[in-house]
């Protein structure tokens, strides 16, 4: 598939080819064409039953480059936002994927409230490290170079 969109193949070729290994592949595999989902941006639209059924089960990694492919699908995600929404609901997701979920939910949705509860649910999390954590505050989106604030 890394040889099909190196060669600049159109979405309709690599499509099958990515989607088969996003759900019959590897875990590598999949990691992978989940990357090369999100670098096709919304000419991977056709792709996002495959990202959206990964959603439930993904481990935290996977969730993040998940997340990061229906971002980069755009509105032909709406499909997934729901799934999105439940995850999010996970106090146990990690920050990889919590980060690029917000961004999904605003690049698809253009939903300001699960956003902005996407970073506040990541800003807890940080303040539950205690004193002497190295990490910064991070706004809204949870990343110390955010320029999004909620307050």
């Amino acid at each position: 598939a890394d040889s099909l969109v190196a060669l600049s193949a159109g979405a309709d070729a690599v499509l099958p080819v990515l989607t088969k290994a996003l759900k019959d592949g590897s875990a590598e595999e999949s990691y992978a064409a989940a990357r090369l989902l999100a670098e096709l941006g919304p000419e991977a639209a056709p792709a996002v039953p495959e990202l959206n059924g990964m959603l439930p089960g993904a481990e935290p990694l996977m969730l993040a480059r998940l997340a990061e492919a229906l971002a980069r699908v755009g509105p032909g995600a709406k499909d997934a936002l729901d799934a999105l929404k439940a995850r999010l609901r996970d106090d146990k997701n990690p920050a990889p994927f919590r980060v690029p979920a917000a961004l999904a939910l605003w690049r698809i949705g253009r939903d300001p409230d699960a956003a902005r509860a996407a970073g506040r649910q990541e800003h807890r999390g940080e303040q539950r490290e205690g004193p002497g954590s190295s990490r910064r505050d991070g706004g809204a989106l949870g990343h110390p170079h955010s320029s999004i604030q909620t307050r």
